[in-house]
């Protein structure tokens, strides 16, 4: 275990030291800035545009009721549009400055000295996933609950404090399953295109299309979904909660197994041979 703390301070390090945790919250803050702002005043540009185009006037009442639905002024269904915009607008910052991780470190021997001091490349691996993980989950909690307050100021509110914690939670469990898995996939899939495109079609496809199917409630993309549609059914999560866990667990597995055969043996490492 020492050794796995030891790989998680230096990668702490140098989560802070590249600025990767300020990327984090400042792509958090321009998604919450874009979504208040958009909730805000483009209901009413839309409806002045309206007004004085006749070409392509809609009535009152189905202008009001399209707007409602894409920028809703209530704060639990403009939380469900917040968490949609930063599964997806985050996932894509996520795949930019995980999916290298490993390789590169690989790639330029910097992991040949940890892997000369006598550490398992598993501790590696799990390193990244921790630290990086950690990082990104636990920073779209706090904004989820700082968006929380702030928009509850200025929206409707009918969510209350206690299921949008819960909420932010199971975001926040989503965003650190996403990490997991990039991570994983970018050592066991050799050509990252299909890496970029397996994640990105599960964030942003999956959750939508599979609740049209019964059995799309016990899939683990379901977290996503309960948390699109600010949900407090809580027991509903149960099964795509475990369903996730074990699907991480086991992709994980393959992947410390994929490393481990990577790394040079102690005889190689003793000789320098690479």
């Amino acid at each position: 275990m020492n050794q796995l703390f030891c790989c998680i301070r230096k990668d702490r390090l140098e989560l802070i030291r590249e600025n990767r945790i300020f990327l984090f919250y400042g792509i958090l803050f321009l998604i919450s800035f874009m979504v208040l702002f958009s909730t805000k005043f483009f209901p009413f540009f839309i409806e002045k545009i309206n007004e004085n185009n006749l070409d392509i006037f809609i009535s009152e009442n189905n202008l009001s009721n399209i707007l409602d639905k894409i920028f809703p002024s209530t704060l639990k269904e403009n939380l469900g549009i917040w968490s949609s915009d930063v599964s997806t607008f985050f996932t894509f910052c996520i795949l930019f400055i995980c999916t290298p991780l490993l390789n590169r470190e690989i790639k330029s021997g910097k992991w040949i000295l940890v892997l000369g001091a006598g550490y398992h490349p598993a501790f590696i691996f799990i390193s990244k996933i921790i630290t990086y993980g950690l990082g990104a989950s636990i920073s779209v909690f706090i904004m989820y609950n700082l968006y929380y307050m702030v928009a509850g100021m200025i929206l409707t509110n009918n969510f209350r404090l206690l299921y949008a914690f819960a909420n932010g939670t199971v975001l926040a469990y989503a965003i650190f399953s996403i990490v997991n898995l990039v991570i994983s996939l970018s050592v066991i899939c050799k050509n990252q295109i299909i890496l970029f495109f397996t994640i990105i079609s599960t964030v942003m496809a999956a959750p939508d299309i599979f609740t049209l199917f019964s059995f799309g409630k016990i899939l683990p993309t379901y977290v996503l979904t309960f948390v699109y549609n600010s949900s407090c059914n809580w027991l509903s999560l149960i099964v795509p909660c475990i369903s996730l866990l074990f699907i991480q667990i086991i992709i994980d597995l393959f992947a410390i197994k994929k490393i481990s055969t990577k790394a040079p043996n102690k005889e190689e490492l003793k000789h320098g041979m690479l």
